[in-house]
């Protein structure tokens, strides 16, 4: 982030919950910062329960200064919106994990597949 020069993050959406996918969430906490609010967090059942045990002191009802500020909400595979913007969750396998791409308009991210089904490729 610091690469691309990313000076505001308006919220994350999350495939799956290995920790290479999840590990970075701390460093979410500039962000909070400057931003003076959480982080909307999209993410499966799985993932949001992964994340609430690996950043459980995140969710502590009087967490002490300086731990990330995020909103989880789960997800499925149904069309959401966020801030007007469409998203499109895909059912996808990694190995034997059931995980999430997303598309929005035209654009697909799709990362550590092994599997989509041949009616969500279209």
């Amino acid at each position: 982030m610091l690469r691309e020069n990313i000076e505001h993050i308006d919220f994350l959406l999350f495939t799956h919950n290995h920790k290479d996918h999840i590990a970075g969430l701390d460093d979410i906490r500039a962000f909070n910062h400057i931003q003076k609010q959480p982080i909307d967090i999209y993410a499966n059942a799985m993932t949001c329960r992964c994340i609430h045990n690996e950043f459980s002191y995140a969710f502590y009802d009087n967490p002490y200064p300086g731990v990330p500020e995020i909103t989880l909400h789960e997800i499925d595979s149904k069309p959401f919106s966020i801030q007007g913007i469409d998203i499109q969750p895909i059912d996808v396998i990694h190995f034997k994990l059931p995980i999430l791409a997303y598309r929005i308009d035209n654009f697909a991210y799709i990362t550590d597949a092994s599997y989509i089904a041949d009616s969500d490729i279209d």
